[in-house]
Protein backbone atom coordinates (compact mmCIF):
# COMPACT_ATOMS: atom_id res chain seq x y z
CA UNK A 1 0.00 0.00 0.00
CA UNK A 2 1.37 3.41 -0.99
CA UNK A 3 1.35 5.61 2.15
CA UNK A 4 -0.23 9.04 1.90
CA UNK A 5 -0.09 12.27 3.84
CA UNK A 6 -3.56 13.34 2.68
CA UNK A 7 -4.88 11.80 5.87
CA UNK A 8 -7.09 12.85 8.78
CA UNK A 9 -3.95 13.06 10.93
CA UNK A 10 -2.36 15.77 8.79
CA UNK A 11 -5.72 17.49 8.33
CA UNK A 12 -6.09 17.73 12.11
CA UNK A 13 -2.64 19.32 12.36
CA UNK A 14 -3.46 21.82 9.60
CA UNK A 15 -6.78 22.66 11.27
CA UNK A 16 -4.94 23.39 14.52
CA UNK A 17 -2.40 25.51 12.55
CA UNK A 18 0.49 23.52 13.96
CA UNK A 19 2.89 23.75 11.02
CA UNK A 20 4.82 26.76 9.81
CA UNK A 21 6.77 27.25 6.57
CA UNK A 22 10.42 26.38 7.06
CA UNK A 23 11.48 29.30 4.82
CA UNK A 24 9.27 32.18 6.03
CA UNK A 25 7.44 30.77 9.10
CA UNK A 26 4.00 31.61 7.68
CA UNK A 27 1.15 29.16 8.39
CA UNK A 28 0.82 26.21 6.02
CA UNK A 29 -2.45 25.15 4.39
CA UNK A 30 -3.44 22.30 2.12
CA UNK A 31 -3.17 22.98 -1.62
CA UNK A 32 -5.34 21.34 -4.25
CA UNK A 33 -2.69 18.76 -5.16
CA UNK A 34 -2.36 17.61 -1.55
CA UNK A 35 0.86 19.49 -0.83
CA UNK A 36 1.25 22.04 1.96
CA UNK A 37 1.76 25.65 0.90
CA UNK A 38 2.21 29.03 2.61
CA UNK A 39 0.92 32.44 1.55
CA UNK A 40 4.32 33.26 0.00
CA UNK A 41 4.02 30.25 -2.31
CA UNK A 42 6.60 27.96 -0.69
CA UNK A 43 5.20 24.49 -1.19
CA UNK A 44 5.96 21.13 0.41
CA UNK A 45 4.67 18.29 -1.75
CA UNK A 46 4.25 14.93 0.01
CA UNK A 47 6.22 11.94 -1.16
CA UNK A 48 5.87 8.34 -0.02
CA UNK A 49 3.90 9.37 3.05
CA UNK A 50 6.45 11.91 4.32
CA UNK A 51 6.11 15.68 4.68
CA UNK A 52 9.58 17.10 4.06
CA UNK A 53 9.52 20.49 5.82
CA UNK A 54 13.27 20.96 5.91
CA UNK A 55 14.27 24.48 4.81
CA UNK A 56 17.15 24.09 2.37
CA UNK A 57 19.92 26.58 1.79
CA UNK A 58 20.13 27.70 -1.84
CA UNK A 59 23.65 29.10 -1.58
CA UNK A 60 26.38 27.15 -3.36
CA UNK A 61 29.71 26.90 -1.56
CA UNK A 62 31.94 27.77 -4.53
CA UNK A 63 35.70 27.37 -4.41
CA UNK A 64 37.20 28.21 -1.04
CA UNK A 65 40.35 30.34 -1.11
CA UNK A 66 43.53 29.04 0.44
CA UNK A 67 43.36 29.82 4.15
CA UNK A 68 45.73 30.04 7.09
CA UNK A 69 45.15 26.38 7.94
CA UNK A 70 46.35 25.27 4.51
CA UNK A 71 49.38 27.53 4.84
CA UNK A 72 50.18 25.88 8.17
CA UNK A 73 49.99 22.44 6.55
CA UNK A 74 52.27 23.57 3.71
CA UNK A 75 54.81 24.90 6.24
CA UNK A 76 54.73 21.66 8.24
CA UNK A 77 55.21 19.58 5.10
CA UNK A 78 58.09 21.79 4.02
CA UNK A 79 59.81 21.29 7.40
CA UNK A 80 59.11 17.55 7.52
CA UNK A 81 60.17 16.78 3.95
CA UNK A 82 62.86 19.46 3.51
CA UNK A 83 61.03 20.86 0.49
CA UNK A 84 60.61 24.47 -0.55
CA UNK A 85 57.25 26.03 0.35
CA UNK A 86 56.94 27.53 -3.11
CA UNK A 87 57.33 24.09 -4.68
CA UNK A 88 54.63 22.66 -2.46
CA UNK A 89 52.33 25.56 -3.25
CA UNK A 90 52.94 25.06 -6.96
CA UNK A 91 51.97 21.39 -6.59
CA UNK A 92 48.39 22.50 -5.71
CA UNK A 93 47.94 19.88 -3.01
CA UNK A 94 44.56 21.35 -2.03
CA UNK A 95 43.15 21.65 -5.52
CA UNK A 96 39.54 20.32 -5.57
CA UNK A 97 39.56 16.89 -7.22
CA UNK A 98 36.69 15.19 -9.00
CA UNK A 99 35.46 11.90 -7.58
CA UNK A 100 36.81 8.94 -9.53
CA UNK A 101 33.92 6.63 -8.69
CA UNK A 102 36.44 4.20 -7.18
CA UNK A 103 35.92 4.16 -3.41
CA UNK A 104 39.50 3.09 -2.68
CA UNK A 105 41.02 5.84 -4.84
CA UNK A 106 38.80 8.55 -3.38
CA UNK A 107 39.47 7.43 0.20
CA UNK A 108 43.21 7.64 -0.38
CA UNK A 109 42.88 11.24 -1.56
CA UNK A 110 40.88 12.13 1.56
CA UNK A 111 43.49 10.76 3.96
CA UNK A 112 46.69 11.75 2.19
CA UNK A 113 47.84 13.96 5.07
CA UNK A 114 47.45 11.02 7.47
CA UNK A 115 50.42 9.41 5.73
CA UNK A 116 52.68 12.00 7.32
CA UNK A 117 51.37 11.37 10.87
CA UNK A 118 51.03 14.99 11.84
CA UNK A 119 49.55 15.36 15.32
CA UNK A 120 49.61 18.04 17.99
CA UNK A 121 51.37 20.57 15.76
CA UNK A 122 50.56 23.96 17.33
CA UNK A 123 47.28 22.54 18.71
CA UNK A 124 44.18 24.67 19.23
CA UNK A 125 41.56 22.69 21.14
CA UNK A 126 38.77 25.12 21.99
CA UNK A 127 36.48 24.37 24.94
CA UNK A 128 33.09 25.33 23.51
CA UNK A 129 30.87 24.25 26.41
CA UNK A 130 31.19 22.79 29.91
CA UNK A 131 27.99 21.08 31.06
CA UNK A 132 27.80 21.63 34.81
CA UNK A 133 25.07 22.38 37.34
CA UNK A 134 27.61 24.50 39.24
CA UNK A 135 27.48 22.23 42.30
CA UNK A 136 29.98 19.62 43.51
CA UNK A 137 30.30 17.52 46.62
CA UNK A 138 33.31 18.74 48.57
CA UNK A 139 36.27 16.36 48.70
CA UNK A 140 34.95 14.07 45.94
CA UNK A 141 35.86 13.43 42.30
CA UNK A 142 33.34 14.71 39.75
CA UNK A 143 33.02 14.13 36.03
CA UNK A 144 32.15 17.02 33.73
CA UNK A 145 31.05 16.72 30.10
CA UNK A 146 33.03 19.12 27.93
CA UNK A 147 32.42 19.98 24.26
CA UNK A 148 35.74 20.65 22.51
CA UNK A 149 36.59 21.52 18.91
CA UNK A 150 39.86 21.14 17.02
CA UNK A 151 40.51 24.63 15.63
CA UNK A 152 43.92 23.70 14.19
CA UNK A 153 44.75 22.11 10.81
CA UNK A 154 46.25 18.99 12.37
CA UNK A 155 44.97 16.04 14.34
CA UNK A 156 44.94 16.51 18.13
CA UNK A 157 45.73 13.39 20.14
CA UNK A 158 46.10 12.31 23.77
CA UNK A 159 48.74 9.77 22.78
CA UNK A 160 52.40 10.20 21.89
CA UNK A 161 55.34 11.81 23.64
CA UNK A 162 53.63 15.20 24.02
CA UNK A 163 49.89 14.49 24.30
CA UNK A 164 47.10 17.05 24.49
CA UNK A 165 44.99 16.37 27.58
CA UNK A 166 42.10 18.06 29.37
CA UNK A 167 42.72 19.53 32.81
CA UNK A 168 41.74 22.49 35.02
CA UNK A 169 42.81 25.22 37.42
CA UNK A 170 41.02 26.00 40.67
CA UNK A 171 40.81 29.78 41.13
CA UNK A 172 39.81 31.88 44.13
CA UNK A 173 37.00 34.43 43.80
CA UNK A 174 39.54 37.21 43.19
CA UNK A 175 41.05 35.27 40.26
CA UNK A 176 44.20 34.16 42.08
CA UNK A 177 45.26 30.54 41.64
CA UNK A 178 44.37 28.06 44.39
CA UNK A 179 45.45 24.93 42.47
CA UNK A 180 47.20 25.22 39.12
CA UNK A 181 47.99 21.64 38.17
CA UNK A 182 44.67 19.80 37.94
CA UNK A 183 44.18 16.13 37.20
CA UNK A 184 44.66 15.16 33.54
CA UNK A 185 42.03 13.34 31.45
CA UNK A 186 42.61 11.95 27.96
CA UNK A 187 40.44 12.75 24.96
CA UNK A 188 38.22 9.81 23.96
CA UNK A 189 39.55 9.75 20.37
CA UNK A 190 42.01 11.60 18.17
CA UNK A 191 40.18 14.76 17.09
CA UNK A 192 40.39 15.66 13.40
CA UNK A 193 40.72 19.26 12.17
CA UNK A 194 37.35 20.99 12.47
CA UNK A 195 35.84 18.10 14.42
CA UNK A 196 33.93 18.70 17.66
CA UNK A 197 33.52 15.94 20.26
CA UNK A 198 32.14 15.67 23.76
CA UNK A 199 34.84 14.54 26.18
CA UNK A 200 34.80 14.10 29.95
CA UNK A 201 37.03 15.63 32.60
CA UNK A 202 37.63 14.16 36.05
CA UNK A 203 37.79 16.99 38.61
CA UNK A 204 38.91 16.61 42.22
CA UNK A 205 36.89 18.99 44.39
CA UNK A 206 38.60 20.60 47.41
CA UNK A 207 37.26 19.63 50.82
CA UNK A 208 37.66 22.89 52.75
CA UNK A 209 35.98 25.66 50.78
CA UNK A 210 32.44 26.81 49.92
CA UNK A 211 32.92 28.48 46.53
CA UNK A 212 35.61 28.59 43.83
CA UNK A 213 36.01 29.20 40.13
CA UNK A 214 36.95 26.30 37.88
CA UNK A 215 38.78 26.87 34.62
CA UNK A 216 38.61 23.85 32.32
CA UNK A 217 41.23 23.90 29.59
CA UNK A 218 43.56 21.75 27.47
CA UNK A 219 47.20 21.23 28.25
CA UNK A 220 49.85 20.32 25.67
CA UNK A 221 51.92 18.18 27.99
CA UNK A 222 55.57 19.23 28.36
CA UNK A 223 54.87 22.24 26.10
CA UNK A 224 52.23 24.65 27.46
CA UNK A 225 48.78 25.20 28.87
CA UNK A 226 46.31 26.35 26.20
CA UNK A 227 45.00 29.14 28.41
CA UNK A 228 43.13 31.00 25.65
CA UNK A 229 41.08 27.90 24.80
CA UNK A 230 39.51 27.28 28.22
CA UNK A 231 36.21 28.14 29.91
CA UNK A 232 35.67 29.31 33.49
CA UNK A 233 32.61 28.54 35.63
CA UNK A 234 31.45 29.17 39.19
CA UNK A 235 31.28 26.16 41.53
CA UNK A 236 29.54 25.83 44.89
CA UNK A 237 30.47 22.94 47.15
CA UNK A 238 27.99 20.84 49.13
CA UNK A 239 28.44 18.38 51.96
CA UNK A 240 25.89 15.76 50.88
CA UNK A 241 25.92 13.38 47.94
CA UNK A 242 23.57 14.11 45.04
CA UNK A 243 20.40 12.02 44.86
CA UNK A 244 20.26 9.58 41.95
CA UNK A 245 16.97 8.67 40.24
CA UNK A 246 15.33 5.31 41.11
CA UNK A 247 15.59 2.20 38.94
CA UNK A 248 12.71 0.08 37.67
CA UNK A 249 14.68 -2.65 35.91
CA UNK A 250 14.27 -4.88 39.03
CA UNK A 251 17.66 -6.47 38.44
CA UNK A 252 16.67 -7.94 35.07
CA UNK A 253 19.37 -8.05 32.39
CA UNK A 254 19.42 -5.16 29.94
CA UNK A 255 17.72 -5.56 26.61
CA UNK A 256 16.43 -2.92 24.22
CA UNK A 257 12.96 -4.48 24.32
CA UNK A 258 12.83 -4.24 28.12
CA UNK A 259 14.18 -0.68 27.99
CA UNK A 260 11.39 0.21 25.55
CA UNK A 261 8.82 -1.41 27.87
CA UNK A 262 10.07 0.65 30.82
CA UNK A 263 9.88 3.78 28.65
CA UNK A 264 6.26 2.99 27.79
CA UNK A 265 5.46 2.55 31.49
CA UNK A 266 7.14 5.88 32.20
CA UNK A 267 5.10 7.64 29.51
CA UNK A 268 1.90 6.10 30.83
CA UNK A 269 2.43 7.66 34.27
CA UNK A 270 2.29 11.15 32.74
CA UNK A 271 0.55 11.12 29.35
CA UNK A 272 -2.60 9.25 30.41
CA UNK A 273 -4.00 12.39 32.06
CA UNK A 274 -3.86 14.45 28.85
CA UNK A 275 -6.99 14.69 26.69
CA UNK A 276 -6.49 14.35 22.91
CA UNK A 277 -2.89 15.64 23.05
CA UNK A 278 -0.88 16.90 20.09
CA UNK A 279 2.61 15.45 20.55
CA UNK A 280 5.98 15.56 18.80
CA UNK A 281 8.72 12.96 18.80
CA UNK A 282 12.18 14.13 17.73
CA UNK A 283 14.28 11.43 16.14
CA UNK A 284 11.43 8.92 16.18
CA UNK A 285 12.79 6.92 13.25
CA UNK A 286 10.71 4.03 11.95
CA UNK A 287 8.47 3.71 15.05
CA UNK A 288 7.93 6.63 17.41
CA UNK A 289 7.68 5.81 21.12
CA UNK A 290 4.74 8.19 21.49
CA UNK A 291 2.86 6.46 18.66
CA UNK A 292 3.60 3.08 20.22
CA UNK A 293 2.12 4.32 23.50
CA UNK A 294 -1.05 5.65 21.82
CA UNK A 295 -1.55 2.37 19.94
CA UNK A 296 -1.13 0.33 23.13
CA UNK A 297 -3.43 2.48 25.26
CA UNK A 298 -5.93 3.26 22.46
CA UNK A 299 -5.54 6.89 23.48
CA UNK A 300 -6.89 9.55 21.13
CA UNK A 301 -4.38 12.14 20.03
CA UNK A 302 -1.91 13.10 17.31
CA UNK A 303 1.81 12.40 16.98
CA UNK A 304 4.25 14.22 14.69
CA UNK A 305 7.06 11.74 14.13
CA UNK A 306 10.10 13.76 13.03
CA UNK A 307 13.53 12.62 11.97
CA UNK A 308 16.44 13.79 9.83
CA UNK A 309 16.32 10.68 7.64
CA UNK A 310 13.77 10.69 4.83
CA UNK A 311 14.42 6.98 4.26
CA UNK A 312 13.61 6.07 7.86
CA UNK A 313 10.45 8.16 7.70
CA UNK A 314 9.36 6.44 4.50
CA UNK A 315 9.70 3.10 6.29
CA UNK A 316 7.69 4.58 9.17
CA UNK A 317 4.99 5.69 6.73
CA UNK A 318 4.80 2.19 5.25
CA UNK A 319 4.42 0.68 8.72
CA UNK A 320 1.72 3.23 9.55
CA UNK A 321 -0.15 2.38 6.34
CA UNK A 322 0.14 -1.35 7.04
CA UNK A 323 -1.24 -0.95 10.55
CA UNK A 324 -3.87 1.67 9.65
CA UNK A 325 -2.20 4.00 12.15
CA UNK A 326 -4.76 6.70 13.03
CA UNK A 327 -2.49 9.01 15.06
CA UNK A 328 0.87 9.63 13.32
CA UNK A 329 2.16 12.06 10.69
CA UNK A 330 5.77 11.61 9.52
CA UNK A 331 7.79 14.77 8.88
CA UNK A 332 11.37 15.72 8.22
CA UNK A 333 12.62 19.02 9.59
CA UNK A 334 15.46 20.53 11.59
CA UNK A 335 14.61 20.21 15.28
CA UNK A 336 16.89 23.18 16.02
CA UNK A 337 14.54 25.38 13.98
CA UNK A 338 11.15 23.67 13.91
CA UNK A 339 8.43 24.70 11.45
CA UNK A 340 5.94 24.66 14.33
CA UNK A 341 4.14 27.65 15.85
CA UNK A 342 4.86 28.84 19.38
CA UNK A 343 2.96 27.03 22.14
CA UNK A 344 1.38 24.50 19.77
CA UNK A 345 2.15 21.17 21.46
CA UNK A 346 1.01 19.37 24.59
CA UNK A 347 4.04 17.09 24.80
CA UNK A 348 7.30 16.23 23.05
CA UNK A 349 9.84 13.45 23.43
CA UNK A 350 13.37 12.37 22.60
CA UNK A 351 13.94 8.62 22.54
CA UNK A 352 17.66 7.82 22.32
CA UNK A 353 18.10 10.98 20.27
CA UNK A 354 18.93 14.04 22.41
CA UNK A 355 22.56 12.94 22.80
CA UNK A 356 23.03 13.05 19.01
CA UNK A 357 22.48 16.82 18.87
CA UNK A 358 25.62 18.93 18.72
CA UNK A 359 24.05 21.51 21.05
CA UNK A 360 21.46 19.79 23.31
CA UNK A 361 20.59 23.03 25.11
CA UNK A 362 19.67 24.72 21.83
CA UNK A 363 17.25 21.98 20.79
CA UNK A 364 15.76 21.82 24.31
CA UNK A 365 15.09 25.55 24.13
CA UNK A 366 13.38 25.04 20.79
CA UNK A 367 11.17 22.42 22.46
CA UNK A 368 10.38 24.97 25.16
CA UNK A 369 9.20 27.37 22.43
CA UNK A 370 6.79 24.95 20.73
CA UNK A 371 5.27 23.52 23.93
CA UNK A 372 2.21 24.99 25.60
CA UNK A 373 2.60 26.53 29.08
CA UNK A 374 3.12 23.60 31.43
CA UNK A 375 3.74 21.25 28.47
CA UNK A 376 5.69 18.05 29.03
CA UNK A 377 9.00 17.01 27.50
CA UNK A 378 10.22 13.42 27.87
CA UNK A 379 13.80 12.19 27.70
CA UNK A 380 13.70 8.43 27.08
CA UNK A 381 16.61 5.98 27.19
CA UNK A 382 19.25 8.73 27.11
CA UNK A 383 22.73 7.41 28.02
CA UNK A 384 24.26 8.26 31.40
CA UNK A 385 28.01 7.59 31.31
CA UNK A 386 31.44 9.22 31.28
CA UNK A 387 33.46 6.49 29.51
CA UNK A 388 32.97 5.62 25.85
CA UNK A 389 33.14 1.97 24.85
CA UNK A 390 35.07 0.97 21.75
CA UNK A 391 32.06 0.70 19.39
CA UNK A 392 31.02 4.24 20.37
CA UNK A 393 34.56 5.53 19.84
CA UNK A 394 34.53 3.96 16.37
CA UNK A 395 31.34 5.89 15.54
CA UNK A 396 32.87 9.16 16.77
CA UNK A 397 35.93 8.56 14.58
CA UNK A 398 33.56 8.12 11.62
CA UNK A 399 32.06 11.54 12.36
CA UNK A 400 28.86 10.40 14.10
CA UNK A 401 27.97 12.80 16.91
CA UNK A 402 27.77 10.22 19.71
CA UNK A 403 27.77 11.70 23.21
CA UNK A 404 27.29 10.51 26.77
CA UNK A 405 26.60 12.69 29.77
CA UNK A 406 26.68 12.33 33.57
CA UNK A 407 23.58 13.24 35.63
CA UNK A 408 25.03 16.64 36.41
CA UNK A 409 25.19 17.53 32.71
CA UNK A 410 21.53 16.66 32.15
CA UNK A 411 20.59 18.81 35.15
CA UNK A 412 22.53 21.72 33.65
CA UNK A 413 20.82 21.32 30.25
CA UNK A 414 17.34 21.10 31.79
CA UNK A 415 17.88 24.24 33.86
CA UNK A 416 19.45 26.20 30.97
CA UNK A 417 16.41 25.43 28.77
CA UNK A 418 13.91 26.58 31.46
CA UNK A 419 12.40 23.19 32.29
CA UNK A 420 11.83 21.60 35.67
CA UNK A 421 12.17 17.87 36.23
CA UNK A 422 8.98 16.37 37.69
CA UNK A 423 9.95 12.69 37.49
CA UNK A 424 13.03 10.65 36.61
CA UNK A 425 14.37 7.11 36.56
CA UNK A 426 17.69 5.63 35.56
CA UNK A 427 17.39 1.94 34.74
CA UNK A 428 20.55 -0.18 35.00
CA UNK A 429 22.27 3.01 36.12
CA UNK A 430 22.71 4.22 32.54
CA UNK A 431 19.30 4.57 30.80
CA UNK A 432 17.74 7.89 31.80
CA UNK A 433 14.01 8.57 31.64
CA UNK A 434 12.89 12.06 32.65
CA UNK A 435 9.63 14.00 32.53
CA UNK A 436 10.21 17.74 32.26
CA UNK A 437 7.65 20.51 32.60
CA UNK A 438 7.97 23.80 30.76
CA UNK A 439 8.53 26.73 33.06
CA UNK A 440 6.81 30.02 32.36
Amino acid sequence: MEPTVTSPVVDRLIEKEIFRCGACHAPLRRAGDGSLICEAGHDYPPKHGVLDLYARCDASPGDAPRDAAQDAVISALADRLALARDDLLAAELFEPLEKTGNGFFDAEENIFLDRFEFANVAPRLTVRKVYSSGKMQAGETHWLAVRVENASPFVISSSGAKPVLLSYHWLNDDGSVRLFDGRRTALPVDVKPGQAVTAHVAVDAPADVAHLRLKVLPVHEYVSWLEDDGETLEIEFTSGAAMEPPRFDAGRPFSEDLDNELSQNFLDRHLSRLADPVCLEIGGGSIASLSRWMWATKKSGTVINSDVSVRLLRVAALLSAKGADPVTAHCRFDANNMPVRDGALDAAAFSRSLHHFEDPIRVLRECHRVLKPGGLLFLLCEPVAVIYDEPTKALIRMGVNEQMFPFDAYEAMIDAASFECVDAACDWGFSLKAALRKKA
